[in-house]
């Protein structure tokens, strides 16, 4: 990567899914070798997936200045409000994965979203996205629309900012 940086070929790299410990071992080898450092982490970061970011990753970023572009930021489908806790899963890759997530705590952390999103006349996605935005540490995050429509629904989370009332209720509910 290093010789590709330096031959203007690649721009900055970065890394997905290092542990802290791994990433801090990979910065300070670039480092000691002179060589080209991540700018950049790809974690799975989400409302539902917190903590693997949160307890330790999101230190390292800060400390060596990485951007952090989240992967999953809708929970594989399930931050968008359409699972329910009494209905059957539809047959599709993203519903088993979403299926991960079905508990009492994130249906309730739905219900805090859809109130916020009704309130806000925005839809759970575009409150879920704009939580992880509203993360000072996040530059931007990595969606997956399949349709135009999803697409459109997802970009729609720029256009506003969240309350901090309304951060620290979706912060509880999350936590």
């Amino acid at each position: 990567m290093d010789t590709l940086v330096k031959q203007g070929k690649v721009r900055y790299i970065g890394c997905s899914n290092y542990t802290a410990s791994s990433l801090i071992e990979a910065l300070l080898s670039s480092e000691k070798n002179n060589t080209v450092q991540f700018h950049s982490l790809q974690p799975h970061y989400s409302l539902v997936n917190r903590t693997e970011y949160e307890s330790h990753l999101f230190s390292v970023c800060k400390q060596y200045k990485l951007g952090v572009l989240p992967y999953s930021p809708l929970g594989g489908g399930f931050l968008t409000g359409k699972y329910h806790a009494n209905k059957p899963l539809p047959k599709s890759v993203r519903a088993n994965k979403a299926q991960n997530y079905m508990s009492e705590k994130n249906f309730q952390l739905i219900r805090t979203l859809e109130t916020v999103a009704q309130l806000r006349n925005k839809s759970i996605s575009q409150i879920a996205l704009r939580w992880l935005l509203s993360q000072h540490e996040v530059t931007a995050a990595i969606i997956g629309p399949r349709t135009i429509t999803q697409l459109h629904d997802n970009l729609g989370a720029v256009e506003f900012q969240l309350t901090e009332p309304e951060l620290e209720k979706i912060d509880k509910a999350s936590t």
